[in-house]
């Protein structure tokens, strides 16, 4: 059955190709060299101190979603058809994660988008779960906007972030 409808579509003049995909490409400036080398002095003083820990925080999506990289396509309308992601707030999981060199300290899983209040109830949590050896603590985040927010900058935790070069990994 399925070689027969295989056969069909070939016959209308349909073809197995695969789908364009269309990238945007954000623009920003390159990050100023005085702010790569406090973030680099920074790191490297904090990792060689042996009474400092330096963590990193980031967050992610895991989208639970599936597309087709190939379509059934008549050559008379391969123009229209593009690639296309089809997110769905739904099907997507937002994590934030803490951890350092030795791994994973900290994760916390959320169905919604992460905001200020969520990042701070985060840290509230995982930072008094940290290894109390006497040692100073750096946390390293990029500049996302719940990162940088009043809210965040207020509490008690501000004090060890440290914000990485913009577009930086």
């Amino acid at each position: 059955a399925q070689l027969v409808c295989l056969q069909e579509l070939k016959a209308t003049g349909h073809k197995w190709r695969r789908l364009p995909r269309q990238r945007e490409k954000p623009e920003h400036e390159p990050p100023r060299p005085k702010h790569v080398f406090k973030v680099i002095s920074h790191l490297a003083q904090a990792l060689h101190d042996p009474t400092a820990e330096v963590y990193y925080c980031d967050e992610m999506k895991f989208p639970l979603r599936q597309n087709a990289s190939y379509h059934w396509i008549n050559p008379a309308f391969k123009d229209e058809l593009v690639y296309s992601r089809r997110y769905s707030e739904t099907i997507t999981l937002n994590a934030v994660v803490m951890c350092s060199t030795r791994g994973f300290h900290a994760v916390q899983i959320y169905k919604q988008e992460i905001n200020a209040d969520e990042f701070i109830y985060f840290l509230t949590k995982a930072i008094p779960a940290l290894p109390e050896l006497g040692k100073s603590y750096t946390i390293l985040t990029d500049n996302a906007t719940w990162h940088t927010a009043e809210a965040v900058r207020n509490t008690e935790a501000s004090k060890l972030l440290f914000f990485n070069v913009p577009y930086a990994f």
